[in-house]
């Protein structure tokens, strides 16, 4: 079982990201005040790439571009990696590449994932993932054997 199936999603303009989450994913560049959060709390924080995310105190990045990402992959190979994903393609494709997270579901503009379809990933293959989930979803479940094993509530 995980510490906590949630993931906390975040920008600097709206810091939401207090309580328990075992990574952060920031959708604008982290400032300090959340970079320093992160390491108090010993939680991952993940950026988007396309704003140098990997500058210090960064964990890793979320893209869409598997291209990019097999590219960050071979000149970063231990940086933690989130590849989102719309269909089963595309996270088979980010799979295949190196991501370390498949998210079902995007944040810009922000889309809720296909939660049967995270359940279909959980259910076969080795890579963990997430689905953005909406706040009237039931969360029960997840971290749980075939089931997705975190969720992003919007």
């Amino acid at each position: 079982m995980l510490p906590h199936p949630r993931l906390c999603l975040v920008s600097t303009a709206a810091p939401d990201w207090k309580g328990p989450c075992s990574a952060i994913l920031s959708l604008d560049t982290p400032d300090q005040e959340m970079i320093e959060w992160a390491r108090q709390a010993d939680t991952a924080l993940i950026a988007p790439f396309a704003n140098a995310a990997l500058r210090k105190g960064v964990d890793g990045a979320w893209m869409s571009d598997a291209t990019a990402l097999k590219q960050v992959r071979k000149q970063i190979p231990d940086a933690q990696l989130v590849g989102l994903a719309q269909d089963r393609h595309s996270a088979m494709v980010m799979g295949e590449v190196g991501a370390d997270l498949i998210v079902f579901g995007t944040f810009m503009p922000m889309e809720i994932g296909d939660l049967d379809l995270a359940r279909w990933w959980a259910g076969l293959f080795v890579v963990p993932c997430a689905c953005l989930i909406s706040k009237d979803t039931p969360t029960e479940g997840f971290g749980q054997p075939g089931e997705p094993e975190f969720y992003i509530q919007t």
